[in-house]
């Protein structure tokens, strides 16, 4: 593919979207439609892990929000961590789940569970098991942090569906040459 040239259009799919809270409750959820997503802002996230990779750490300019850190791991195709901050606050830990490979799955639910612990733990809480209750796939739970940021929130939200929406595209099409 040419520099110049845009990706093919994402595969589509039915995201299942849940948000978390900081005590592990799940606080919402719902169905997204990949395909209702502006798909030059999914090529662009396409474009940033193309970019980069499996870990890594970014900082990302957003429209009218200025930049906002994003620390990325993914050690499996099938499955991701992406943590989104500014001024190093924790805005959001994104949990990325396609369902291609369920053990793998399974590992970064418990990793990104065990901060939920370890917040709930600090401030004298017991922790919700709402993260571990999320079964389909694919999924985007987003953990949100307790914060005083909230106003770029909409933003972060956005740059977190067309950025899950990219790495599990990517991941989907990778199966094609598996046996």
């Amino acid at each position: 593919m040419s520099k110049g040239a845009s990706r093919p259009r994402a595969t589509a799919m039915i995201l299942h979207s849940y948000t978390i809270s900081a005590l592990g409750h799940i606080a919402d959820s719902s169905k997204r439609d990949t395909d209702d997503l502006p798909a030059d802002a999914v090529n662009n996230a396409g474009r940033l892990l193309d970019s980069h990779a499996s870990t890594f750490k970014a900082r990302i300019p957003l429209k009218g929000f200025g930049h906002i850190e994003l620390d990325w791991r993914s050690e499996d195709y099938s499955c991701a961590l992406a943590t989104f901050s500014l001024d190093d606050e924790p805005l959001s830990t994104n949990v990325i789940l396609s369902g291609l490979r369920p053990e793998a799955d399974r590992k970064v639910l418990q990793s990104a569970y065990a901060m939920i612990r370890q917040v709930c733990e600090t401030a004298e809480e017991r922790p919700a098991d709402g993260l571990l209750r999320v079964t389909q796939r694919p999924t985007l739970a987003c953990i949100r942090w307790s914060t005083r940021e909230r106003t770029g929130m909409n933003v972060v939200r956005d740059l977190e569906m067309c950025l899950a929406a990219a790495f599990l595209d990517r991941g989907f099409k990778s199966t094609r040459f598996l046996v």
